[in-house]
Formats: structure tokens, sequence, C-alpha cells
């Protein structure tokens, strides 16, 4: 019964590592995706296209069109390097990059 007790530990541990390991790439794979977006878009000067526009009367934005064209594995991902970026100047005292 040990050594089943021990291989059944072992499983759930490499359950447990794999997760996260899945977590690190994931976090790791946003954060350069949004490195990239950021270089796409100070390459092409789409960032200054907002400041065109006139600040909306609500006090909620309009989504811009663009996120409109992206799909569901995109926004997901944008949504993910979000977050990280959120989790991360909450652990960096409220310093951006």
């Amino acid at each position: 019964m040990n050594h089943l007790d021990s291989a059944l530990l072992q499983t759930l541990l490499a359950g447990l590592g794999a997760a996260e390991e899945g977590y690190r790439q994931l976090e790791s794979l946003g954060g350069r995706l949004v490195r990239r977006g950021e270089e796409v878009m100070g390459a092409s000067g789409v960032r200054n296209e907002p400041l065109k526009h006139s600040a909306p009367d609500s006090p909620r934005a309009e989504a811009p069109a663009w996120l409109e064209q992206l799909s569901d594995r995109q926004l997901a991902l944008l949504s993910e390097a979000i977050q990280a970026e959120v989790r991360r100047r909450a652990t960096d005292g409220g310093r951006s990059a």
C-alpha cells in the first residue's frame, strides 16, 4: 500500500508541476505578445489614432474598432496578458514598466 501512496503522490505532484509550468509559459507568451504588439503599433504609428478622436461624453469609453476584429483566442490571450500585467504592477507597488 505504501508504494501505491507514493505513486499517487508523485502523480499528483507531477500534475501540479505541469499546471504551474503551463501557467508560466502562458504568462511568458502573453508578455511576448504584448511587447510585439507594442512594437507593431510603434512602427505603424497606429498609437496616435485614438488621439485624433474626442473623448466620449459618457464615463465608459467604447471599445476600439480593432478589438472587434480579434478572434476569440486573440481576445483570451489579450485578456490574460492584461491580467498578468495588472498582477505584476500590483506586486511591483504600482510602478509601470
